[in-house]
């Protein structure tokens, strides 16, 4: 519509007028995909650039916090066996509170912890009897391993009850 438009030209004028105090944004491309297929196509095209994925949208929606159907954020997601060493309790007043918060994996030497993915039954069964988990090889969805070894936005898939400790992606190459 045009209102999208005469907004996103406000927003640009804004943003040029103000270069100093916006120093660290810029306003993106905005490309129009009819199909499935070319929203992968230009998914492709965009980390063969260097980014890190798209933010892909329904035309007529407008931008609202929190996640949202109309706004979907679509990057890659390597996967990732590794083995779970220790474990965190959810924070005093979180909503985890009294419930296991998360585990805590091992890649290469380096832990880093992992939230997300994990059910509120998992939590729950697990912070009673942490030997259900501990020691394990779980499944992880993660972006990427960041430089000094930690997994960046990892999340549990499934517990591997397929696999041994010895059996992690820790014994592949260093070519990653």
């Amino acid at each position: 519509s045009e209102d999208r438009y005469a907004r996103r030209a406000v927003f640009e004028k804004f943003i040029a007028n103000h270069p100093t105090l916006f120093s660290r944004l810029r306003v993106v491309e905005v490309w129009e995909v009819d199909s499935e297929a070319d929203a992968w196509e230009l998914y492709a095209q965009a980390r063969e650039l260097g980014h890190e994925g798209l933010i892909v949208k329904q035309k007529e929606s407008l931008y609202q916090p929190g996640k949202t159907l109309a706004w979907v954020k679509v990057k890659p997601e390597d996967p990732l066996d590794c083995l779970v060493t220790s474990t965190f309790m959810g924070k005093p007043g979180s909503k985890y509170e009294g419930m296991l918060g998360g585990i805590v994996v091992t890649h290469k030497g380096v832990e880093s912890e992992v939230g997300s993915g994990l059910t509120d039954k998992q939590r729950k069964e697990w912070a009673r009897k942490l030997s259900l988990i501990l020691g394990q090889v779980v499944a992880l969805k993660i972006h990427e391993i960041t430089p000094a070894g930690k997994l960046r936005e990892p999340r549990l898939d499934k517990v591997r009850d397929d696999k041994n400790p010895d059996q992690t992606d820790d014994k592949d190459s260093d070519n990653e």
